[in-house]
């Protein structure tokens, strides 16, 4: 392109103003929406779950609607009949049961979080570290995760001995 071609340019964009104001904000538009799908896509297909192995992880739902049951999808039952009829199949088998609640800290705010119960062996299972507290039955303090127990209780020094409220959204 010489110099000649740019202030051509130059003088028909001077012209037409509107013209050129349209044309800033299609192609503005053009490369936010190409930004944000290539921002979902690579987040949600290309890049993998953050998981150890996430290729080996399987999901396997079951409905009980049927059997009048509303708000648990799966039965302990069930869940300890598959497990043992897989033990061949997989490495493991985690329960995973996840339900809404208002959780108030310290300050008294109450925040609508998904709080959620899982097998002992869950954490093992997905390759994950427990950041806060003990694996297993036997907690001490209620399992959360760190970054929302931080912002709950204002000193993390004080942290073990902080008093939340949980209140189930299904009463």
């Amino acid at each position: 392109m010489s110099l000649r071609d740019l202030a051509f340019a130059g003088r028909t964009l001077r012209k037409s103003p509107v013209f050129a104001l349209t044309a800033a904000l299609t192609i503005a538009l053009g490369v936010g929406a190409s930004t944000a799908i290539f921002s979902v896509t690579n987040a949600v297909l290309l890049r993998p779950l953050p998981y150890q192995n996430p290729h080996e992880l399987v999901i396997v739902p079951t409905d009980m609607r049927n059997r009048g049951v509303k708000d648990f999808p799966f039965s302990n039952a069930n869940f300890i009949d598959l497990r043992e009829a897989t033990k061949n199949e997989f490495q493991g088998l985690a329960g995973v049961f996840t339900f809404p609640f208002t959780l108030t800290g310290e300050d008294g705010m109450p925040e609508r979080v998904h709080m959620g119960f899982v097998t002992t062996n869950y954490f093992q299972l997905v390759g994950a570290r427990i950041a806060f507290g003990r694996e297993g039955l036997n907690w001490q303090r209620p399992p959360s995760a760190c970054r929302l127990w931080r912002s709950l209780v204002t000193n993390t020094s004080s942290a073990g001995s902080a008093r939340i409220r949980l209140y189930s959204a299904n009463p």
